[in-house]
């Protein structure tokens, strides 16, 4: 295997650990993929949300809190390739529950991945906030 390919299959790898972290709610296991400048962008966030964490500390609190209305996992891995094996551009898919109120909690993700050194350094993330919000405001 070329170191290309090594580091490619590394940072799938790694990805796919966060994505387990993330089914069960474990920001504290899920940051320990993530480098200690981390970024967490979310362009179409909801209004009142952060469009951008920074730093592995705040991160962790941010998912916390939102570990403590949903719970989901990320299915349906579709990843594209890149020239760069330190960037894994990928599709998504939600599935889950709305902890506060019981309701169901599904959206379609897009999202973009950079790596160093085998840790996630950069995400920027793609979804639909109205899905949840929607989720969130259900009765």
């Amino acid at each position: 295997m070329t170191d290309t390919t090594d580091r490619r299959e590394r940072n799938l790898a790694t990805l796919r650990a966060a994505f387990d972290a993330i089914a069960r709610g474990d920001a504290d296991e899920l940051v320990t993929h993530y480098a200690e400048d981390y970024v967490l962008e979310l362009p179409y966030s909801d209004p009142d949300a952060p469009k951008v964490v920074r730093g592995r500390a705040a991160v962790r609190d941010y998912l916390s809190a939102a570990f403590g209305v949903f719970r989901f996992s990320l299915d349906d891995l579709e990843v594209h390739d890149t020239v760069d094996p330190d960037l894994i551009v990928a599709e998504y898919t939600s599935s889950g529950t709305v902890l506060t109120n019981g309701a169901p909690y599904r959206n379609r993700y897009v999202g973009f991945w950079w790596f160093r050194d085998g840790e996630v350094v950069r995400t920027r993330e793609y979804y639909d906030p109205v899905a949840s919000q929607r989720a969130v405001e259900s009765p």
